[in-house]
């Protein structure tokens, strides 16, 4: 009774019965974010919120050494700013808001 969700090269979703797992995988990166991932938990986020059968989303991420390490910095520094969806830091301020548990 599971399946995947969605798979982006930043972030894994799964399904299984009612709860979403959503991992991040940029280990290399210490699971930096940078604007994909914040897009695509976005998207996974704003999925969880439209799915009145989920009642549970757990965030994991690959790799040991740093759960996550927030925004990604070096790119930061490429581009000389932060990009991220209107949304926000992966419109996490939105989900917390959520009333369908």
């Amino acid at each position: 009774t599971g399946f995947v969700m969605s798979s982006q090269e930043s972030v894994l979703v799964e399904i299984h019965d009612s709860v979403m797992s959503i991992t991040i995988q940029r280990r290399e990166h210490l699971n930096a974010i940078n604007y994909e991932t914040h897009a695509n938990l976005s998207e996974a986020f704003d999925g969880f919120a439209d799915d009145p059968g989920l009642s549970l989303a757990t965030i994991t991420v690959t790799g040991m050494r740093a759960f996550c390490v927030g925004n990604d910095l070096k790119l930061r520094h490429e581009r000389g700013n932060d990009v991220m969806p209107e949304s926000g830091f992966g419109d996490l301020p939105g989900v917390l808001n959520l009333t369908n548990l």
